[in-house]
């Protein structure tokens, strides 16, 4: 069973490349859509601040993801960003998801990340809503990557590992990605990522499995998933410099529901393996 997909507004937001906190050339900047509805995750600048001081960025624009993952719906929502930069180390709040490099060298990123992961509350679809125990659950690990620089273009190279720690899952998620970044025209770039996510029995069985409670309360057949590569995506990122300290992106982004997570009546009867994501954001430099 099908359904239409919502309106309203919503909001993500800037940083720059693609998806570990790895590096982009000179200027430009990236942002993908993550996973699950409801975020969005962004990449940083390759250029270090200004030697000693700390470089600001803060920003805001509308973005449209599904209600979950595999979902049919779509919603708007506001993400703000807000990032502190000191050379080539930095923190940043994107919505409800944080990443960090501690690592002060123009090609290697490793840093701490934390991210809330939605739950199934209050969507759209009542047979998916009427699912039991699928609160969300708040996660912790870490990312990192390599930049290979040629010119003013990178191919970057990174991982992200993150694990619950809230009781929510209580499993794992590891995301490989691979983002190439380059000029497309005075004050244009771009950006192209691909990537995809590997998740434990615990995650799997959280988000897509349907036990016999579910099924009576909801009316969707019974469903074990494991853990399994649960979605690829790719994500095409073009951006302007339009004034000295403010710069718009526009993304979008292509997921694939794989494996179990596909099988699921969660995604296969009630949602879409297939998920579009799309932004327009604006931010601020000082």
């Amino acid at each position: 069973m099908k359904h239409t997909m919502q309106t309203g507004i919503a909001a993500a937001l800037f940083a720059a490349p693609a998806l570990f906190g790895v590096a982009t050339p000179a200027g430009a900047q990236a942002l993908s859509p993550d996973a699950d509805a409801g975020s969005v995750t962004a990449a940083e600048p390759v250029e270090p601040s200004a030697a000693g001081k700390t470089r600001w960025t803060v920003g805001l624009g509308p973005a449209l993801v599904p209600e979950y993952e595999g979902s049919d719906d779509y919603r708007a929502t506001i993400f703000p960003v807000v990032r502190a930069q000191k050379d080539y180390i930095y923190g940043q709040l994107l919505g409800l998801r944080f990443r960090s490099n501690l690592i002060n060298d123009p090609n290697w990123r490793l840093g701490p990340s934390m991210r809330w992961r939605r739950g199934y509350s209050d969507v759209s679809n009542k047979r998916v809503d009427d699912l039991n125990n699928r609160e969300g659950s708040f996660e912790i690990g870490a990312s990192g990557g390599y930049d290979f620089t040629f010119g003013k273009s990178a191919i970057t190279a990174g991982m992200e590992f993150t694990q619950d720690v809230s009781g929510g899952h209580n499993g794992f998620v590891l995301t490989p990605a691979l983002t190439y970044r380059g000029p497309l025209a005075p004050k244009w770039d771009f950006s192209i990522n691909g990537d995809f996510s590997v998740a434990s029995g615990g995650y799997m069985d959280h988000y897509f499995s349907v036990n016999s409670r579910d099924s009576r309360d909801s009316g969707l057949k019974e469903y074990n998933a494991d853990a399994d590569v649960k979605d690829t995506s790719f994500t095409v990122t073009i951006g302007y410099q339009f004034a000295e300290a403010w710069r718009l992106q526009m993304l979008g982004q292509y997921r694939r529901m794989l494996g179990d997570a596909a099988d699921s009546p969660i995604v296969d009867d009630e949602g879409n393996p297939n998920n579009l994501f799309g932004g327009v954001i604006v931010s601020y430099t000082w």
